[in-house]
């Protein structure tokens, strides 16, 4: 049977060693305060540990104490997921579709522009060769050169989603989240909490930290992204998150292709509905036993 122990940096960042709490090299206690990721050379990169154990053992591993030392778990494993009654968290990025087609129309614009660019240098290049001196043989030592040293293309919307992802791994490991499933895109999320209190304070912090991010540049300009002001209130900034929340009973199984948990019932419909007629920028969820009595939570 595999087993997946979560995502784990395997050593402190610079080198160093240890399990200090200050050094979570993906943000403070604070989420509001993370900082745009990109290009860090303090960030390690995740590894994802799996265990492979017989089902008849399965019974010890309650008793056993974690079966990793790393430096930083960033995403818990399936050993510490909650069970029996959860509160599943389903978190969507409003027009997340709109976003990404946007930045295909500014990555297609810049190479665009690099290429005109290109195409006056090597014209410049062409007229000035003399006899004697090989012109391709500069042009492409200049190319070359140039290539080295040039900036990646700028992609706002994919450095934003990476801010959000590190963004909701760091609130959800603080908070007992169990990460159930992400979209490749990170634009939906789902995930489950052992008490309502946890799942509504990870939306709480998560709706926080996305008015006060570092957003990469030019991010702001898309009408999905820009800062609405209400009464003199910052309300929405950045990415939009419709964020739905339920409690109950639901039933727990593991998925032997990932070794990760999946969950099931009624709980997970009921906060998957209610999270797709939430509005943008808030945390919804039941106030009551009632389906249609709902409670709107804001920063």
């Amino acid at each position: 049977m595999l087993l997946n122990l979560g995502e784990h940096v395997l050593q402190a960042p610079g080198g160093g060693g240890g399990g200090c709490e200050d050094g979570n090299p993906y943000g403070t206690g604070n989420t509001a305060i993370i900082k745009h990721p990109i290009h860090d050379p303090n960030v390690m990169q995740l590894r994802v540990l799996y265990c492979a154990v017989s089902p008849a053992l399965m019974p010890r591993m309650a008793v056993l104490p974690s079966l990793v030392r790393t430096f930083r778990q960033v995403v818990p494993g399936c050993l510490s997921a909650p069970a029996a009654a959860v509160a599943p968290v389903f978190c969507n990025v409003e027009g997340i579709e709109s976003l990404l087609a946007w930045e295909k129309v500014l990555l297609q614009n810049q190479m665009l522009v690099k290429r005109e660019g290109s195409s006056g240098s090597s014209a410049a290049s062409g007229g000035s060769g003399g006899k004697g001196v090989d012109t391709n043989s500069g042009h492409r030592e200049l190319a070359a050169t140039a290539a080295a040293v040039e900036p990646p293309p700028l992609l706002p919307v994919t450095a934003a989603m990476e801010l959000l992802r590190r963004c909701a791994n760091d609130a959800a490991q603080r908070l007992g989240g169990y990460l159930v499933a992400v979209s490749g895109d990170a634009g939906h999320w789902v995930l489950v909490f052992g008490s309502p209190e946890s799942a509504i304070l990870w939306g709480l912090e998560m709706l926080e930290a996305m008015l006060a991010a570092e957003w990469p540049e030019g991010f702001l300009d898309h009408d999905l992204t820009e800062e609405v002001w209400r009464d003199g209130v910052l309300t929405k900034r950045g990415l939009r998150l419709r964020i739905g929340i339920d409690f109950g009973r639901a039933m727990v199984r593991l998925v032997p292709r990932t070794g990760k948990l999946d969950y099931v019932g009624r709980p997970m419909n009921r906060a998957a509905r209610i999270a797709a007629k939430a509005k943008a920028a808030s945390v919804r969820g039941r106030k009551g036993g009632g389906e249609q009595k709902w409670v709107y939570y804001r920063v």
